[in-house]
């Protein structure tokens, strides 16, 4: 099954608070924002997933975290995800998301307007009244994304399956 498990919220700000505090982390934290998104994937989860054959995919787009980025995403801050997914995960259950835009603007305006809508008790506004609207537009940050995973030990054959093959293998067994 194909599916964008992690769009649809499924705590309530007060269990995310609740989670954060058992995890012991505060905001100003170096992991914090790893850590606090409400569309985050439990590492449970995300096993479950990866059990399955599955593939979770990291989002660099800046107003799906906490909107505590410096203003936007950096290719080490995206490294540093990555990497933390496969430790989870094992690299053959890990993807790139395809929230690649580039620009918020549009996204700000709809979002506006049908607040109501969004079962996410005012975040995603929130994140972008921070500040929030960097992009991470991969395009930009695929080269130095690239070298910073490699200066962590990713192979060729790591990346190619980060890049894509680990998806387009999920695709080939889903869209029969």
């Amino acid at each position: 099954m194909a599916s964008t498990y992690g769009c649809e919220n499924d705590e309530t700000l007060k269990q995310t608070a609740e989670r954060m505090e058992k995890l012991g982390l505060e905001k100003g934290d170096e992991d914090y924002r790893l850590a606090a998104c409400y569309r985050l994937v439990s590492d449970e989860d995300a096993k479950r997933i990866a059990e399955r054959g599955g593939v979770v995919s990291v989002t660099f787009t800046e107003w799906m975290m906490d909107g505590q980025w410096k203003s936007d995403i950096t290719p080490k801050d995206a490294a540093m995800m990555v990497d933390g997914a496969v430790k989870v995960l094992g690299v053959d259950h890990v993807g790139i998301a395809t929230d690649d835009m580039q620009t918020v603007e549009q996204v700000v305006a709809f979002a506006s307007k049908y607040k109501d809508s969004y079962a996410d008790n005012g975040y995603m506004l929130n994140a972008f009244d921070k500040g929030a609207t960097g992009c991470a537009e991969l395009s930009k940050h695929i080269a130095a994304l690239t070298d910073e995973l490699r200066k962590m030990g990713y192979s060729d054959d790591d990346l190619a399956k980060i890049y894509g093959k680990n998806l387009m293998r999920v695709y080939a067994q889903t869209w029969k």
